[in-house]
């Protein structure tokens, strides 16, 4: 439901938005949402990492398991590093003569 207020809102200001919802930690998903995004947008020329995720389970980090640690290791870092080159791959297919800046915002 968040998700679609934010859709609605940025649409409002008449500004093309596609909601993509996957699993940034499903490194076989990039491409697609990057697609599903482009398809509906048209070429990106910024990507905002935005994913991140605690600990499973919040206290002492000296209790922090192997299991919880790779979870948050795999979203917030891998997840994050291969999205961006999976885009930038993108940018450097196409022409560069457009005049456009580009941004990584993490």
């Amino acid at each position: 439901d968040e998700l679609k207020s934010a859709e609605a809102a940025v649409a409002s200001l008449g500004v093309p938005v596609a909601r993509v919802a996957g699993d940034v930690a499903d490194l076989g998903g990039h491409q697609g949402m990057l697609d599903v995004a482009e398809a509906v947008i048209g070429p990106l020329s910024t990507l905002i990492n935005n994913a991140g995720v605690s600990v499973i389970s919040r206290g002492d980090p000296l209790d922090v398991s192997e299991e919880s640690y790779d979870r948050c290791q795999a979203i917030n870092t891998k997840a994050q590093f291969f999205l961006s080159q999976c885009w930038a791959r993108r940018l450097l297919a196409r022409k560069r003569d457009d005049g456009r800046f580009y941004s990584l915002i993490n």
